[in-house]
């Protein structure tokens, strides 16, 4: 009988343990969801923000490539403009 009391309570003792843990492991469970869908919605966000990036990349280049030709037709005015004085300094001579 005090074997009996002792194994009552040790059942007891084990039942409150596997209600712990098996609340301890749902929360584990929510937190595990949880992060799952923030890490979901963090790959979304990177993509996007890659796809941005390339974006100015690309954005970038092409204000290169159009700086590039208004500094040639820049270059070329500037070359008319110092024949065109030279040719009018020839008049006012």
């Amino acid at each position: 009988t005090v074997e009996l009391k002792n194994l009552a309570s040790s059942t007891g003792t084990i039942r409150e343990e596997v209600e712990r843990t098996r609340s301890n492991m749902s929360q584990s469970i929510e937190m595990a969801k949880h992060s799952s869908n923030n890490l979901v919605e963090l790959t979304h966000y990177t993509k996007q923000l890659i796809e941005h990036m390339e974006n100015i990349v690309a954005i970038a280049e092409e204000n290169r490539l159009q700086a590039e030709e208004v500094s040639g037709v820049s270059g070329e005015i500037s070359g008319k403009a110092k024949m065109l004085d030279q040719l009018l300094s020839g008049f006012r001579s």
